[in-house]
């Protein structure tokens, strides 16, 4: 279940998101354009590695995380894409690791757009704690069918991504 406790331009510019998966709060700044989403995630132990710092390849199933908490806030879920005929297939992904997060503890994966056209789509991401940078990212994204072949998306459909006429 999601809850919108504040959607109003006029407020702080946070919306708080609740009823995520694995227990995860998002929430999302900016009011429509330049929208950020917040998802915050507990450390599982099944993430950790012998060294008990969180493996690296997690930061990446995170990320994803917060690309879809991102697409749910911005009006429309992957799967009513997909649905639609259209992937959002990933081209690229990097992340550049500064600090390490370890089991039980409380981290925050904020995403914004940087960028969004008729064939690409580009996110980036920060993985903090307390404020505390542990992970910087980007995903670059190309629109494919549901055949798999290049495509562009829809009109109406890149506006509701670019946040434009809301």
């Amino acid at each position: 279940m999601t809850v919108i406790t504040s959607a109003s331009p006029s407020s702080n510019g946070t919306i708080l998101l609740l009823g995520g998966r694995f227990g995860a709060r998002q929430s999302f700044r900016g009011y429509p354009e330049n929208m950020e989403t917040v998802s915050e995630i507990r450390v599982r132990y099944a993430e950790t590695d012998q060294m008990g710092i969180v493996h690296h390849a997690n930061y990446v199933v995170w990320l994803e995380l917060g690309r879809s908490d991102w697409m749910r806030a911005r009006g429309k879920g992957y799967a009513e894409i997909e649905a639609a005929g259209f992937r959002l297939v990933v081209n690229g992904v990097q992340v550049h690791y500064r600090a390490p997060a370890r089991y039980d503890e409380l981290v925050q994966v904020r995403t914004h757009l940087k960028e969004a056209g008729r064939r690409k789509v580009v996110f980036g991401y920060v993985v903090e704690r307390d404020g505390q940078k542990l992970a910087e990212g980007e995903s670059v994204h190309l629109v494919a069918d549901d055949q798999g072949r290049a495509a562009v998306l829809p009109e109406a459909l890149l506006s509701l991504i670019r946040g434009e006429g809301r």
